[in-house]
């Protein structure tokens, strides 16, 4: 009982907790745009109270920086500030929630405080250039001006291409295109027998492809040097129409073409020796037959 009496003493004269308390400073309280400003928030009888290093609405305020400054006896928040609005502006309010002696949730809050910004001009100094910033405006496009540039420039493109294309026809009145002479039909048999020796196709496994380029050589120079119509017609049939002019070439000619037949048509496989015999009779037959259109033409007589 004595005990309990004594504990009830002790609580009803105990000195009470000492409330936690912020104020704050500014350095300088008066400045111009731009300048920094030292915010100092200090803390009076924390109790271990941490201030934590960050203001929630600094708007129109830039925070630079933000450090602690704690000794034994006060701790401090210390902001380094920049503004760039005039005026007598409300610096960020700065509030600390934590438990109370009592165990209820408390705010504490430090008294609000201004500063003086001025601005970097003199007094009824309106120079633009030093004004505050606004918002960036999109220009406005005026078409108008652009309308005769426009103008000049298609006018010249135009006048350019008008000349361009009459020195283009001059050019084609003054230099005629040179004829290009027609190959003869021995010329163009020759560069094709020519092409399937140089092609080689029967060494590359083409054989049926190198006898018909051939055989079709050969077709096509008796039609374009004799008009023989030998382009629809079978061996056989051609055989039965075979011209007397040709006569002497009769024997080489079908030899020829029965073995390109054979080639063409039979699933049979010929040798090197038939290839190169092919070829070597389809250009002796083309150098050697009578000409009638690949002749050159006669000189008049003067």
């Amino acid at each position: 009982m004595k005990r309990l009496f004594t504990l009830l003493l002790l609580a009803l004269f105990a000195a009470p907790a000492a409330a936690l308390t912020l104020t704050a400073t500014v350095e300088p309280p008066a400045a111009t745009i731009g300048d920094h400003l030292r915010y100092t928030i200090t803390a009076h009888d924390a109790d271990g109270a941490d201030l934590p290093l960050k203001l929630e609405n600094p708007d129109p305020f830039e925070v630079l920086d933000a450090r602690a400054d704690n000794t034994a006896a006060e701790k401090k928040a210390v902001f380094t500030l920049a503004v760039f609005k005039t005026g007598t502006l409300p610096l960020p309010a700065y509030s600390i929630s934590r438990t109370g002696a009592d165990g209820k949730p408390e705010t504490v809050t430090a008294p609000p405080l201004t500063v003086e910004i001025h601005s970097v001009l003199k007094p009824g100094d309106k120079d633009p250039a030093l004004m505050p910033i606004g918002d960036v405006v999109d220009p406005v496009f005026d078409w108008k001006k652009y309308i005769w540039p426009i103008v000049a420039v298609l006018a010249l493109l135009a006048l350019l291409a008008a000349l361009a294309y009459l020195l283009r026809k001059r050019e084609k009145k003054e230099v005629p295109a040179s004829p290009i002479p027609a190959r003869t039909p021995m010329e163009t048999a020759l560069a094709e027998l020519e092409k399937a020796e140089a092609e080689n196709l029967y060494a590359a496994g083409r054989a049926k492809e190198y006898f018909t380029h051939i055989a079709d050589t050969v077709r096509v120079y008796l039609h374009e040097e004799y008009g023989i119509d030998v382009l629809e017609k079978t061996t056989a049939e051609l055989s039965e129409s075979w011209p007397s002019a040709l006569e002497e070439h009769r024997e080489r000619v079908f030899y020829l073409l029965r073995t390109c037949d054979v080639a063409k048509f039979t699933k049979s496989s010929l040798g090197r020796d038939d290839a190169t015999s092919a070829l070597a009779v389809a250009m002796y037959f083309v150098k050697n037959s009578p000409k009638l259109k690949s002749l050159p033409p006669a000189k008049p007589v003067s």
